[in-house]
C-alpha cells in the first residue's frame, strides 16, 4: 500500500469538503445581512432618538425565525450532498488504490443510491447531523434575540447591535465548519471500512493520526496501533468533533514506511505520534 499516496487521497476529501461547505458559509452571511437589514429597518420605523424600545422586536420576530429556519433547510440540503459526495469518491478511488497495491482486480459493489443515503443519514453519535442542524439553528434563533434585547435596554447604536449579531453569526458559522468536517470523517471512514471489507485482501487497519500540534490526545495514544478490521472493539473513527485521524489499510507482511508532517508539509520516514513528537520536543497536554 503507498501510504503517501493514500494520505493524499484523504487530505483531497478534506480540501474538497471544505471547499463545497463555502456555499453553505455565503448562506450564512446572506441571512446575517438580512437580519442586520431588518434590524435596520426597525430602527427607522420604531426609532426615538437613534433607540427603540425591547417591545419593539415582536415586529421582526417572525421574519428573523424563517430566516433562521431558511438557513437550516438548506444547509441541511446541501450538507447531506457533500457528504454523498465525499462517501463515493472516498470508496471508489480507495478501491483503485487497493487494485493498484494487489495487481488485480477484485469484485466490489457498485453504490446505490440508498446505500449513500443510508451511510449519510447515520446516527452514529445519537444525534443525527440534520438533528444537530436544527438544534443550532433553535440556539442562533434564541441567542439572536438575547442579543436584541440586551443591546435595546442598554441603549445601544445599530452598529453595536450589528456587532452582536456578527458575532452570534459567527459562532454558529464555526459550528456548521466543524460539524461538516467531523461528518466527512465518519463518511470517508465507513466509505473505505466498507471496500476494506469487500477486497477480501485487508486484514488489519493502523490507527493514523495527523502529525502536528493540534492533534487531540486521545488521537495522539492510539497512533501507530493495529487492529483487526473485524474486531468488534476497534476504535470509531472520528473519534471526536474536528478529527483528522483515518485508518490506512495493512495487507500481510505490510509495513508503513512513510507519512507526512503536517507541521513542515513534507513526506518523512514512519514514526509513530509518540516517536514525532518526541522528535519535535512536544508535549502531551
Amino acid at each position: 500500500m503507498n501510504e503517501k499516496e493514500f494520505l493524499k487521497l484523504i487530505d483531497e476529501l478534506f480540501i474538497l469538503s471544505d471547499k463545497e461547505h463555502r456555499e453553505v458559509l455565503k448562506l450564512y452571511r446572506k441571512h446575517r445581512d438580512n437580519i442586520k437589514r431588518l434590524v435596520a429597518e426597525l430602527f427607522m420605523k420604531y426609532g426615538q432618538d437613534g433607540k427603540i424600545n425591547v417591545s419593539d422586536i415582536q415586529q421582526i420576530e417572525q421574519q428573523l425565525r424563517n430566516e433562521i429556519r431558511n438557513i437550516a433547510v438548506s444547509e441541511i440540503e446541501m450538507i447531506a450532498s457533500i457528504l454523498a459526495t465525499v462517501f463515493t469518491l472516498a470508496y471508489y478511488r480507495t478501491a483503485y488504490m487497493i487494485e493498484k497495491t494487489i495487481h488485480t482486480t477484485f469484485s466490489f459493489s457498485l453504490l446505490r443510491k440508498e446505500v449513500v443515503d443510508e451511510i449519510v443519514n447515520y446516527n452514529w453519535s445519537g444525534i443525527p447531523f440534520s438533528q444537530r442542524i436544527w438544534n443550532n439553528a433553535n440556539a442562533l434563533v434564541n441567542a439572536l434575540r438575547t442579543e436584541l434585547h440586551l443591546g435595546i435596554q442598554q441603549g445601544e447604536s445599530l452598529d453595536k447591535i450589528a456587532k452582536r449579531i456578527d458575532k452570534q453569526f459567527n459562532s454558529k458559522a464555526y459550528q456548521s465548519q466543524r460539524l461538516i468536517r467531523t461528518e466527512s470523517a465518519r463518511v470517508i471512514s465507513s466509505a473505505q471500512e466498507k471496500i476494506y471489507k469487500e477486497s477480501g485482501v485487508v486484514k488489519y487497519l493502523i490507527y493514523t493520526a495527523t502529525l502536528d500540534n493540534r492533534t487531540s490526545q486521545i488521537c495522539r495514544s492510539r497512533d501507530g496501533k493495529k487492529w483487526r478490521l473485524d474486531d468488534p472493539d476497534r476504535p470509531v473513527i472520528p473519534a471526536h468533533p474536528n478529527c483528522r485521524s483515518c485508518w490506512i489499510p495493512a495487507i500481510e507482511g505490510y509495513e508503513p514506511t512513510k507519512r507526512k508532517d503536517n507541521e513542515t508539509k513534507e513526506v518523512i520516514e514512519y514514526k509513530t505520534y509518540e516517536e514525532w513528537a518526541k522528535s519535535k520536543g512536544i508535549q502531551s497536554p
